[in-house]
């Protein structure tokens, strides 16, 4: 069994400008799985860098608002929103809000 304790989480500043707490990773972990999770922030009015990954990333927004943009297609994102992101594809997120956005992000493979 393995179980990753909230009170232990350690964040940290990405490269893309976005505050992030990786949860799960196989290079960390003991697990084999094909992906890593991982929690982050994003402070209102705040935006991460216009990147691109070679690895598919989903999104699954917990708290907030936020604006996706994915290579030229752009939308509102809130609470209980998915977005695929798939690899090599320009991306950012932004927080348009006065509250902290949360969101959940995969990357496959990690």
């Amino acid at each position: 069994m393995l179980i990753k304790y909230a009170k232990n989480k350690i964040s940290y500043a990405a490269n893309d400008g976005c505050n992030i707490c990786e949860i799960l990773h196989p290079k960390n972990d003991n697990v084999q799985i094909p992906y890593s999770f991982a929690f982050a922030e994003i402070k209102p009015h705040s935006r991460t860098k216009n990147h691109s990954l070679t690895h598919t990333e989903i999104y699954y927004i917990i708290e907030g608002v936020g604006f996706v943009t994915i290579g030229y297609e752009s939308a509102e994102v809130v609470k209980g929103d998915l977005v695929f992101i798939p690899p090599l594809i320009n991306q950012l997120i932004s927080n348009e809000g006065s509250q902290i956005l949360k969101f959940l992000a995969i990357v496959s493979p990690p």
